[in-house]
């Protein structure tokens, strides 16, 4: 028996690079897609049979890109104004979004981000007795950033995860976005 909503993982390797609605790049590699929370343990008097564990601050990890190089400058040209102390530029922070894509080139899912900037830089390696690809890393600092998911031609926030009895196993509640895009 098959269950028609079970959908079929994608390949991480076909990703695109998005500043301010125009691809800039295709990347080799996309790491840093992560968020996190510290955990605040408080200990109760009295109570020395647990310990209350208490969300803290949530933060997002760096984006670390690495791309061949290629004749276009617009990514250096972003990481010269840092390094031009040119914080005042209108263009300094930007929005984005890093794209996955399936096989025939559709849309799967973004992470969105918001207010990036390029932290570092860091040219390629170069042999002369090698044959690979000259590679360049870009690492950009992100305010705050989002998920989301395409499915059906609508986007969908995910949200947090329900157990159904039903079937077992703990299954993603998806609901439509209702609201403007606050990354646009």
């Amino acid at each position: 028996m098959s269950d028609a909503s079970v959908i079929d993982p994608h390949g991480g390797f076909y990703f695109d690079l998005e500043i301010k609605d125009m691809i800039l790049a295709h990347f080799s590699e996309a790491s840093g897609l992560k968020t996190s929370t510290t955990v605040v343990e408080i200990e109760e008097g009295g109570v020395n049979h647990m310990v209350h564990k208490l969300p803290g601050q949530s933060r997002y990890e760096n984006i670390v890109l690495k791309f061949g190089v290629t004749g276009s400058i617009e990514l250096l040209e972003w990481r010269d104004l840092v390094m031009k102390d040119s914080f005042g530029d209108s263009t300094f922070k930007r929005n984005g979004a890093i794209i996955l894509k399936d096989n025939e080139g559709a849309e799967v899912m973004r992470w969105e981000f918001v207010d990036a900037w390029p932290v570092s830089y860091e040219g390629p390696s170069l042999n002369s007795g090698s044959s690979d690809i000259a590679i360049e890393t870009l690492e950009l600092a992100r305010r705050y950033g989002q998920e989301k998911r395409r499915l059906q031609d609508e986007v969908l926030n995910i949200q947090p995860r329900l157990v159904d009895p039903s079937v077992g196993y703990v299954r993603p509640q998806r609901t439509p976005e209702l609201q403007d895009n606050p990354f646009k």
